[in-house]
């Protein structure tokens, strides 16, 4: 009755981990493995996966303990490949456990950034397994009567955690939210615009809010700088003190484990974090500055989320993505010239990048993908939009679509899939509305990697990214061609002016902008060079529409383009690929069935309840 009151007490605190996603489907039969300090859960047939997870969590622990030497002996992994988003949370109620759902990221946003995308998550989750951890001073014997219910540092405010937990993510590989262009290009912008100071970034903005940018992000964004101020100044002995610090603390009391500590207070820290980071961002944009930038002629101003951009057919019209919290989703149809709304549509979107607008049978059709919910499942599949009759169309039924391309006539539909981290790129002949596809060829992708874009022309060509460098491919015959290699992140593939050129968004430059690839030289030129990031574009002759951001959010502008850097790939050097699921060997158990309850429920995963050996999770 005790553990059950202080289950209750301590809940509303502990679920700060999105508690949206702690639902599990009731029609999945579920194997177990284990290794010296981690169990792992997973979908009947994903033996491979489960051992692959083992070896990263060993190796996570291991690279994590000399940060954290305090820490539960055993922690649970749930492998769930039934959202198509990358994410993960971490709970020690009512045991330490991690979920996490085996998505790619989005080919836009600050997860681009991992070199690595389950092992980065994977280790992101177990710094917060380990950081809430410690329970010292009069929470003790309060752990020693209620067990690893009671967390103390589960009460601290919410970009304390993840702030920790970006920061480690990013020292410990070589990739890292703190290594966006993401966040830099936000802090930037507010820079630029005199916004980055306590008056106009308020404390109350870290914790998310869901009318202000950058909403969900902001526990990440302001914890990475107010964690690497910290890193700077004491580094991992710094870290593990103060969370020590505060596992015997008042809940709430900031400053008094700050200035134990650092000797000094949050809100002197924040001072300081901001006067350090504004003044080498200044320089920064002053350097900036003097290279080539694009005329901008703003369209738009939500000062939110816009993106997805897509020119029609003849060039006139235009269809974006939007999201604004008081709207929900949006497929915008607007004149070209002007940038006016001509029809404002609501979509259940999926968050994937890929919008086609294509005539088939002398309609006007826009793709889009759709995100579709049932039995805790939340997959994305590909829907249409009618421009003509204005209401949907069917588009055949496609799961776990992460990116998808089209041609102008929608005769063929290229699409990658991936689901538990086995992915492969599927080209479909779409022969007629509301008819079924035909599978014309099929390739899978290599382990570890995934598709960023995909243009559909007289060939299918698509971005391939692997750890921090991008490939580029072009697929003909059965299989795909590797045609180049580059030290940059690159996406949103689009047609040159002339044979053997594309236009891309990269970051040769450290910053999101559009750049010409020529295959022949092997050379990329910057095209549009803007002060903050261009999220997506379409172009038309010499005139670019982009999705750029200034402070506050992306908008629709038409940029002007440049003659500007010049690069030649073939003397870049290609980061090294990390290799850590073979790094060590790792002492496993054998799999078998999942069933801890077996003598009363031989399937014991049902909606919104997952039982397990030390309890159950609601």
């Amino acid at each position: 009755m005790k553990r059950i009151f202080w289950f209750f007490f301590l809940l509303p605190v502990s679920l700060y981990a999105v508690p949206g996603f702690i639902t599990f489907p009731s029609d999945i039969s579920w194997r177990q493995q284990s290794s010296p300090h981690f169990e792992v859960i997973f979908r009947e047939g994903d033996d491979a996966l489960a051992a692959k997870v083992l070896r990263l969590a060993e190796h996570t622990h291991k690279i994590l303990s000399p940060v954290f030497p305090e820490g539960p002996a055993y922690t649970r992994i749930v492998l769930a490949d039934f959202q198509d988003s990358t994410n993960g949370y971490a709970l020690n109620f009512p045991y330490p456990h991690i979920v996490l759902f085996l998505s790619p990221p989005e080919p836009i946003g600050q997860l681009t950034s991992l070199d690595d995308w389950l092992s980065s998550i994977l280790l992101h989750e177990y710094v917060h397994i380990l950081h809430i951890y410690p329970a010292n001073g009069i929470w003790k014997p309060m752990r020693w009567l209620f067990g690893s219910w009671v967390v103390p540092n589960g009460l601290m405010p919410t970009h304390f955690h993840e702030g920790m937990a970006v920061l480690l993510e990013t020292e410990k590989t070589q990739g890292g939210r703190g290594r966006s262009t993401s966040f830099e290009m936000q802090k930037r912008m507010a820079v630029e615009e005199g916004k980055w100071n306590l008056e106009s970034q308020p404390m109350d903005r870290f914790e998310a809010s869901p009318a202000t940018w950058p909403m969900g992000v902001s526990p990440y964004f302001y914890g990475y700088y107010f964690s690497k101020e910290l890193w700077d100044r004491k580094g991992a002995k710094g870290i593990y003190q103060l969370t020590d610090s505060f596992s015997s603390n008042w809940p709430y009391l900031l400053n008094g484990p700050l200035n134990e500590v650092y000797g000094t207070d949050y809100t002197t820290l924040w001072q300081e974090i901001y006067k350090k980071t504004g003044d080498k961002t200044k320089t920064e944009i002053e350097t900036i500055k003097k290279t080539p930038l694009s005329p901008l002629t703003w369209l738009t101003d939500s000062r939110f989320y816009l993106w997805d951009i897509t020119l029609s057919p003849d060039a006139k019209r235009l269809a974006y993505r939007r999201t604004i919290p008081s709207e929900g989703n949006r497929l915008i149809v607007a004149e070209a010239a002007t940038g006016k709304t001509l029809k404002n549509i609501e979509i259940a979107a999926g968050g994937t990048f890929s919008l086609c607008w294509g005539n088939k049978e002398g309609r006007d059709l826009v793709l889009f993908p759709k995100l579709n919910r049932d039995n805790h499942y939340a997959v994305n599949s590909i829907s249409g939009w009618d421009l003509a009759k204005d209401k949907s169309v069917n588009f055949p039924a496609l799961k776990h679509v992460h990116v998808f391309g089209c041609d102008k006539d929608l005769k063929r539909v290229v699409a990658y899939q991936e689901r538990a981290t086995v992915g492969k790129i599927m080209d479909f002949e779409w022969v007629k509305i509301d008819q079924e596809i035909k599978t014309k060829r099929e390739w899978p992708v290599p382990s570890g990697t995934y598709v960023s874009s995909v243009l559909v022309t007289d060939s299918t060509w698509f971005t391939l990214k692997r750890g921090l460098k991008t490939q580029l491919y072009k697929w003909e015959g059965a299989d795909p061609k590797m045609v180049l290699e580059v030290p940059a992140y690159l996406y949103n593939l689009r047609v040159g002016r002339r044979p053997g050129e594309f236009f891309a968004i990269g970051t040769f430059d450290g910053r999101d902008e559009i750049w010409s690839i020529d295959l022949a030289k092997k050379e990329v030129t910057k095209v549009v060079g803007v002060l903050g990031g261009v999220a997506s574009f379409d172009r038309q002759g010499e005139k670019f529409w982009i999705s750029s951001y200034r402070n506050g959010g992306f908008d629709l502008a038409t940029a002007t383009p440049i003659s500007g850097t010049k690069k030649n790939l073939s003397q870049g050097r290609i980061p090294e690929e990390r290799n850590i699921a073979s790094e060590e060997e790792v002492k496993l158990s054998p799999a078998e069935s999942y069933s801890p309850l077996s003598t009363l429920l031989p399937r014991t995963w049902v909606p919104s309840l997952l039982f397990v050996p030390d309890g159950a999770q609601f």
